[in-house]
């Protein structure tokens, strides 16, 4: 019976393979390449990061892709080749000025176009199935030389002499637990670990461990041990960050180090290896007293074997465990991704959300993103620490925000809320309020538009208006419109009315020129949700979502020339062709 049960497994299993060092991902999502081109928006300290980000070396003297040298405002950068979804580009040499928060000049090489000088995307995320994780990708020749050891005194001794699974060394586990209590050393091998974690969720049954044996053996069979070890590098579970898992030792690095894994000290990288039996149990974020009990039990491990001397575990003993706040993704983009999703499901591409091999190129600049994170999260630490009765553990307050550039709608950040991971309504597309005095610019727009008005005169900033209070009635009530300072200023201009946000003079516009009027206004920018054409419509009692109003305030910054805004500039399927998407109908990104 076990032996029929086994054939089953392997018959299931048969096609088990390691995805390629940083592509195990279903689906790869990438931020807008970086303009490198004259007038393009950059200060130097943003291009020095970006270049960081992206893994570019800083050199004396760059002679090679992914090398660059600052010298102040100047840069002077190797490209790397990138296959964009409409070209491939062989990368090249380039030399940057930047002043004055803007490229000022460039030169280019020989075989870099000059309508071409970009710097590749970043890779903001990556998705298998419903899971998210954001991978940096180690290959093991980069790996400090002190983890490999580690992890196998720690999570596998018997790693090169076994087959996959290891009763000698699952003994071995059960005893050292038993001398040294529970945790001290695991039961499953490396190759058992990284079965589960590409191809099987973390159920404790004897199904789950039976079939986690079989694929285990036919890893072994198919890979050599150091493509195994290298898999196991980039595909194990070690937390949450944000809203997505953390895979792999250079973000996990990352977040609990806040640091790269090259400068991991010998403290870190046993913190490290500790963590992944029970990342969330041991996180240093949750309980550090846990965390370094962990990190020490590593290290008298590593002693005992002979990887590090006594000295070396006497200092490591001594470091601190880090009790900061958690590190923010300074481009935590979930709430974006979830609008870029949502619209390849409204422009007829939503079965690539999930079809392994995709790359989505996005609008996505990790400059505002990151600014769009940081407005939503101090304002409303802000928020809560001036008025403490608004801070509530159990329904916090929320806010979004979102950034589009005016000339094209491309989507630059966006943040629908303050924790996706708690909170995943998309508070930035979903949600609608009452835009208020928001909507006044559009009022206006509506009645500088207008015909003649009786009297012979047009509107225009200069029109004399009313700022005195007044009555109609409306819907069979009456309506009483009021500044909010209740304080009234006379005759005043259209102009002053709307830069001081008067609420009376603005609902004589409205009621002058017609609802009707202010409705098509805001719709002929881009607001899509439906308006009651009521007297109040001038003061935003209809509501819209954030996007709709920041849609349209774009397109008044781009001279009345609305553009939909989108989150996508390409979607690429795994076989290379670039998938067709249909063209956002009526200016609107999401019909919800």
């Amino acid at each position: 019976m076990i032996a029929l049960a086994l054939a089953v497994f392997a018959a299931s299993c048969s096609s088990v393979k390691i995805p390629a060092s940083g592509s195990r991902q279903t689906v790869l999502y990438f931020s807008a390449p970086t303009d490198l081109r004259p007038g393009a928006r950059l200060d130097p300290d943003d291009l020095n990061a970006r270049l960081e980000r992206l893994g570019y070396r800083e050199v004396d003297e760059p002679s090679s892709s992914g090398e660059f040298r600052r010298s102040g405002s100047r840069f002077e950068v190797g490209l790397r080749p990138f296959d964009y979804p409409d070209r491939q580009f062989a990368g090249g040499r380039v030399r940057v000025w930047v002043a004055h928060g803007e490229v000022s000049d460039i030169e280019v090489s020989q075989e870099v176009p000059a309508d071409e000088a970009m710097l590749e995307p970043e890779r903001i995320a990556g998705f298998e199935g419903g899971t998210g994780a954001v991978l940096a990708p180690l290959a093991l020749a980069d790996a400090p030389d002190l983890l490999v050891p580690a992890l196998l005194a720690v999570e596998d001794r018997r790693f090169y002499s076994h087959l996959g699974i290891d009763p000698v060394g699952t003994a071995r586990a059960v005893w050292a637990n038993v001398r040294r209590g529970p945790g001290s050393q695991g039961g499953s091998t490396l190759t058992q670990q990284l079965a589960r974690s590409l191809f099987l969720r973390n159920e404790k049954t004897l199904f789950r461990k039976a079939r986690e044996a079989v694929i285990a053996l036919q890893l072994e069979a198919r890979y050599s041990k150091q493509e195994i070890l290298e898999g196991y590098l980039n595909a194990v579970y070690w937390g949450v960050w944000g809203s997505m898992e953390i895979r792999g030792a250079r973000e996990a690095a990352r977040y609990y180090l806040g640091k790269e894994l090259e400068d991991a000290d010998v403290a870190g990288i046993a913190l490290l290896v500790g963590l992944i039996q029970a990342p969330n149990a041991y996180s240093p974020y949750n309980s550090p007293e846990k965390a370094k009990k962990r990190r020490d039990t590593v290290l008298r491990v590593l002693r005992e074997q002979g990887i590090i001397d006594e000295s070396t575990y006497e200092a490591a003993k001594l470091k601190k465990i880090s009790t900061k706040q958690a590190p923010a993704r300074s481009t935590e983009a979930s709430y974006f991704i979830d609008a870029a999703q949502r619209e390849m499901q409204a422009r007829g591409a939503g079965e690539f959300v999930e079809k392994r091999g995709t790359r989505i190129f996005t609008t996505l600049d990790p400059r505002d993103q990151a600014a769009c994170v940081a407005s939503v999260r101090q304002g409303l630490d802000e928020l809560e620490k001036s008025h403490r009765k608004l801070k509530r553990d159990k329904d916090p307050l929320q806010a979004s925000a979102i950034s589009i550039e005016p000339a094209t709608g491309e989507i630059r950040g966006l943040v629908g809320g303050r924790d996706f991971l708690r909170f995943p309504f998309n508070r930035a597309v979903e949600a609608k309020r009452q835009p208020g005095s928001l909507f006044k610019p559009f009022v206006y727009l509506a009645a500088f538009r207008a015909p003649m008005r009786e009297d012979g005169s047009w509107f225009t900033p200069a029109t004399i208006l009313s700022d005195e209070e007044f009555e109609i009635k409306a819907g069979g009530k009456r309506w009483r419109p009021r500044d909010y300072d209740r304080t009234y200023h006379g005759d005043v201009t259209a102009r002053t009315a709307l830069e001081k946000s008067l609420n009376v003079p603005t609902a004589r516009v409205g009621l002058e020129i017609g609802p009707p009027a202010v409705a098509r206004a805001a719709h002929d920018l881009g607001i899509q949700s439906q308006l009651v054409e009521v007297p109040s419509i001038a003061l935003g009692t209809s509501d819209v979502s954030l996007v709709e109003v920041t849609a349209a305030y774009s397109g008044l910054a781009h001279s009345g020339a609305a553009r939909a805004p989108t989150c996508l500039d390409a979607v690429v399927a795994e076989d290379g062709h670039v998938v067709a998407l249909q063209p956002l109908p009526d200016l609107s990104l999401i019909h919800i």
